[in-house]
């Protein structure tokens, strides 16, 4: 199953970026340029990352085909 992730960065995101992988999901994330990977470091390669502040939400949808979106960016 393919996840994209906001908020990925953040306490709550970072937590559930952890389990979905070590659920084996698919994970993309939407991040911004700026942010701190500390909490995702060890899987950030285990994800596709998008930077928000240099691609539009479109070109993201327009690539790839979600089965879950979770929203976790505030």
């Amino acid at each position: 199953m393919h996840c994209l992730l906001t908020g990925a960065t953040g306490f709550l995101g970072s937590h559930l970026l952890h389990a979905l992988i070590e659920n084996e999901y698919n994970v993309s994330i939407i991040k911004r340029t700026t942010s701190s990977l500390d909490r995702i470091v060890d899987v950030i390669d285990q994800c596709h990352c998008y930077d928000i502040d240099q691609q539009s939400l479109e070109s993201i949808f327009n690539a790839e085909k979600f089965d879950l979106i979770i929203h976790t960016a505030c």
